[in-house]
């Protein structure tokens, strides 16, 4: 269960590393082509979906380009220490929302301005990119072995490690409420566990 919680400390830190920059939706852009890198350097590695496969593949494609959309505009104007938890909460949700034509429509219309950003922060959202991609390449391996209930459940601690990142990289104020919360978190890992 370590890599489990190695892997929510990387999910939380591409999150931290988008909130990180001053344009949001360019580096959430950066890091899903850095984690689409990543991803295609395994390819060579890996059998070929089953054809029967591919629409299904389509669909989370589409729905994971929406939900990097929202998250973008999320840290546009909250704190990683509010927003990451709610997206954390709320992605199945999110996801079923379209935002590829958001995506298109930025980099289109804005073309010059990603190219900018490219030359100054494209090393760090690859490594946000590699985050996002082993985050879920580990989830997926300890769903293999172990419970999916208890994975699941401890992949939820990456709002914990997002709430230290807050604090600690970005240096956000924290309220009474945004503990409580964390700490939360942290109660309902430990009685999973438990259980």
């Amino acid at each position: 269960m370590t890599a489990v919680l190695f892997a929510a400390l990387l999910h939380a830190s591409w999150n931290a590393i988008v909130k990180s920059g001053n344009d949001t939706f360019l580096d959430t852009l950066m890091v899903a082509c850095g984690a689409a890198l990543v991803a295609a350097a395994t390819l060579p590695f890996l059998p070929p979906p089953a054809i029967e496969s591919w629409p299904y593949l389509t669909a989370s494609v589409i729905l994971e380009l929406a939900y990097y959309c929202l998250v973008a505009a999320a840290y546009r104007t909250g704190d990683l220490s509010y927003v990451y938890p709610i997206m954390r909460g709320s992605a199945p949700l999110l996801t079923a929302l379209t935002g590829v034509t958001l995506a298109a429509f930025l980099f289109v219309r804005h073309r010059d301005a990603v190219m900018r950003r490219l030359q100054g922060r494209w090393r760090i959202c690859l490594l946000g990119g590699l985050f996002t991609w082993a985050s879920y390449a580990i989830a997926l391996w300890a769903m293999m072995r172990a419970p999916v209930a208890l994975v699941a459940a401890l992949r939820e601690t990456s709002v914990i490690f997002g709430t230290l990142l807050a604090a600690v990289v970005l240096k956000e104020k924290f309220g009474s409420a945004r503990y409580v919360a964390a700490i939360l978190v942290c109660a309902g890992a430990v009685l999973v566990k438990s259980f």
